[in-house]
């Protein structure tokens, strides 16, 4: 009997969290993949950005970065803290713009 209550009680406590937190996910999910992906671009474009916070954009973009946001990330490719986060967000994006970014780094850097 001791079990049932425990896991009864385990099941009660999750749809209570569930029912609570999920309108706060939610909310998140207002904003447009083009408004997320235009402020993850003004985060990268900022000189006022700590550049952990770039690299955490950058992840980002990989997730959810299209040709949008090429520009910005080649732009990364020349800074030694940023250039692998950057690099890692340009393969990720499926868009020819993104690999010739990269093609265009390599040959600039004699291969």
């Amino acid at each position: 009997m001791n079990r049932y209550y425990l896991a009864s009680t385990a099941c009660l406590v999750a749809v209570l969290v569930a029912c609570v937190f999920q309108p706060l996910v939610l909310s998140g999910a207002e904003q447009t993949a083009a408004e997320r992906q235009a402020a993850l671009i003004a985060v990268l474009e900022s000189p006022d950005a700590a550049g952990a916070e770039k690299a955490i954009t950058c992840k980002h973009l990989a997730r959810f970065g299209d040709g949008q946001a090429v520009p910005a990330l080649a732009a990364l490719l020349d800074d030694e803290q940023l250039a692998a986060w950057a690099r890692i967000a340009l393969e990720a994006i499926p868009d020819p713009a993104a690999d010739a970014a990269l093609r265009a780094r390599a040959a600039g850097r004699g291969g």
